[in-house]
C-alpha cells in the first residue's frame, strides 16, 4: 500500500490504533512508532498494550510472537541461544541473556534445551490453530535418541524424549534414559550422567540420590540401627527405593506398570520411576520421567513455573502430594517403535 495512502488512513485512527499499527511490521514502526508517546510509557504499561495486540492476533496467522523480556514481537527462533538465524546485534536480546534466570522463566536447565518458552509458546499456538491437528494423547513430537558413552566404552547412556498433548491441551514430555553396562562397570554410568548434566530428574530430585543402588554394584542393606530405621521409613513411603541387585542377570526383569509404580515430585509437575529389562542378552535399566509443561500461554502458568522453583524444597513450598495431581489417570505411554520414530522425525 502506498505510503501516502497509509498516512491518510492513519489520520482517522486513534492513538492506540496507531500504536498497534506501528508494531505490526518494521515499515509501520518506521512510519508511526517513533513519535507515538504511547510507546514511551513505562515498560509494564507498554506490555499491557502489546498483550492486547497479541490477544487479537489470529492463531491461524502464527509467526512472530510477543516476547515479554524483549517487549516486542519477533521470530521465536531468535530466542534460542544456538539460533543460526540471529545476527550479532540480536545476541543482545533480553530473552537470550541469562535465559535460565528463574525470574524470566524462559529456559529451565531441567527441561530439554529446545523448550525455551518462546519456542514452546509458538509451537503450542500453532498446534491449537489447526483443526484437530492431533488426537487426544496422540504422540506428536519425537526426538532422535542421543547417546552418551564412556571413554573405555564399557558403559552407555541413551536418552530419548517424546511428547503428547493431554486432554486439557497441556504438553506432557516423557524422557527415557536407558543405562547399559556390564555388572563390573556399573559405576561408570554415574560418571556419564554427571558429565552430561543428566543426574537431575528435575530441580528437586536427583536420580542417584533417590535410587543409589542403580549406580552401585551389590549395594548392601544398612546394618546400623539408625540407618536401618531411616531405610524402613523410606520404604514405607516408596517401595521403589528398596535396594535391589538389578544388574544381576539372575534377577528377573521388572517393567514399570504404567501409573501404578510412579513417584511424584512434591515441588514441580514431574512424575518419575524406573524399570529394568533384558534386550538382546543385555541388561538395561531405564529411568523414566513425565513432566507437565502446561499450555504454553503464560510463563506464570503454575505447571510451567514449577520447573523453575528450584528452592521450593527449602521454602516448604509443597504443591503436589500424589502422582495424579496435574496428570490424567492414563497419561503414561510406551516408547514408539522404529517405524513411528521415523514417521515423526522424518528420517529414515
Amino acid at each position: 500500500m502506498p505510503t501516502g495512502l497509509l498516512l491518510g488512513i492513519s489520520a482517522y485512527l486513534t492513538i492506540v490504533d496507531r500504536a498497534v499499527l506501528s508494531l505490526t511490521s518494521k515499515r509501520m514502526w518506521a512510519m508511526f512508532g517513533h513519535d507515538n508517546w504511547l510507546l514511551s510509557l513505562p515498560s509494564h504499561k507498554k506490555l499491557e498494550l502489546l498483550s492486547l495486540l497479541e490477544r487479537d492476533v489470529s492463531e491461524d496467522e502464527i509467526g512472530n510472537i510477543l516476547c515479554r523480556p524483549c517487549q516486542i514481537f519477533h521470530d521465536p527462533d531468535l530466542s534460542w541461544p544456538s539460533s543460526k538465524s540471529a545476527n550479532d546485534r540480536e545476541y543482545n536480546r533480553p530473552c537470550r541473556q541469562e535465559p535460565a534466570n528463574p525470574r524470566q522463566r524462559l529456559l529451565s536447565p531441567y527441561l530439554h534445551r529446545s523448550y525455551h518458552f518462546n519456542l514452546f509458546k509458538n509451537t503450542e499456538a500453532y498446534r491449537r490453530s489447526k483443526e484437530s491437528p492431533y488426537d487426544v494423547d496422540q504422540l506428536y513430537l519425537v526426538e532422535l535418541p542421543t547417546s552418551y558413552g564412556h571413554e573405555n566404552e564399557k558403559a552407555e547412556v541413551v536418552q530419548t524424549m517424546t511428547c503428547r498433548a493431554s486432554k486439557d491441551g497441556e504438553l506432557i514430555v516423557k524422557t527415557v534414559t536407558d543405562l547399559s553396562a556390564d555388572k563390573d562397570d556399573v559405576h561408570y554410568l554415574y560418571q556419564i550422567l554427571a558429565w552430561n548434566n543428566l543426574t537431575p530428574c528435575c530441580g528437586h530430585v536427583d536420580w542417584e540420590a533417590v535410587y543409589p543402588f542403580i549406580f552401585q554394584q551389590n549395594m548392601q542393606y544398612p546394618t546400623d540401627p539408625k540407618e536401618a530405621a531411616i531405610y524402613g521409613q523410606l520404604l514405607a513411603r516408596d517401595d521403589l527405593m528398596r535396594i535391589r541387585d538389578i544388574w544381576n542377570p539372575a534377577v528377573e526383569p521388572q517393567l514399570s506398570l504404567g501409573n501404578e509404580r510412579m513417584n511424584a515430585c512434591a515441588f514441580c509437575y514431574t512424575n518419575y520411576t524406573y524399570e529394568w529389562r533384558d534386550v538382546e542378552k543385555s541388561r538395561i535399566v531405564r529411568l523414566i520421567s513425565y513432566k507437565n509443561l502446561g499450555k504454553g500461554e503464560d510463563v506464570n502458568d503454575a505447571k510451567w513455573a514449577s520447573h523453575f522453583n528450584y528452592r521450593a524444597y527449602l521454602e516448604s513450598g509443597v504443591i503436589r502430594r500424589n502422582w495424579w495431581d496435574g496428570f490424567h489417570s492414563t497419561y503414561a505411554w510406551d516408547e514408539p517403535d522404529e517405524s513411528e520414530r521415523k514417521a515423526q522425525t522424518g528420517r529414515a
